[in-house]
């Protein structure tokens, strides 16, 4: 194998495990996940001494439930920025976060890479828990993934979709956007939009 070839499939990888961890919320090292929960509440108030009204509030991180879409060249965009980029990279396929409302998420992805003439196919979905901690941070536990990526006729394990710490979020309409900070990539902003 040439030294130009060795290259491009170790940039390949990195990326691809990049895409592969589209949501890696990584701890700061201050563990507030000790016992996710997420539910949704219903509250009595007392709108005058003669009316009762029930209302609905929303559950913290209510806005998150649901399914989310981004782009695998937008993730790998995003997940790469701080290493300034991979230029030579194209990959497609879409990643899917859902949140569901009793507390469960799924994150899953087909992609497909390439770079300098390797050619890398991957499927990831990874389960757990998630609850959000305070406004605007969200706890993600209890991670299982499964799947794998191909690369050059070698079979290699799926690396975690999302692992087990904390990220902040922000919904602003449809769309999500996930902050995290991993020490291979540093601080990461991520995209993704309501399905």
């Amino acid at each position: 194998m040439n030294r130009r070839s060795h290259g491009s499939r170790r940039i390949l990888l990195i990326v691809t495990s990049a895409v592969a961890l589209s949501v890696a919320a990584c701890s700061d090292g201050d563990d507030t996940t000790a016992s996710p929960t997420n539910s949704n509440s219903t509250e009595s108030t007392q709108e005058s001494s003669t009316t009762a009204e029930e209302t609905t509030t929303t559950a913290p991180g209510g806005d998150l439930v649901g399914t989310w879409t981004a782009g695998a060249q937008d993730i790998v965009n995003a997940n790469t920025a701080n290493l300034g980029g991979v230029a030579a990279m194209e990959c497609s396929g879409t990643l899917l976060l859902t949140f569901v409302d009793d507390s469960g998420f799924t994150n899953t992805g087909d992609i497909s890479c390439s770079v300098g003439g390797v050619a890398a196919v991957g499927s990831v979905t990874s389960t757990g828990k998630w609850a959000v901690t305070e406004p605007g941070l969200v706890a993600i536990s209890e991670t299982v993934t499964t799947g794998g990526i191909e690369m050059g006729g070698v079979s290699l394990p799926a690396p975690t979709g999302v692992g087990d710490g904390v990220f902040e979020y922000s919904v602003d309409g449809d769309t999500l956007q996930l902050t995290f900070t991993d020490p291979s990539v540093g601080t990461v902003t991520q995209s993704w939009v309501r399905a």
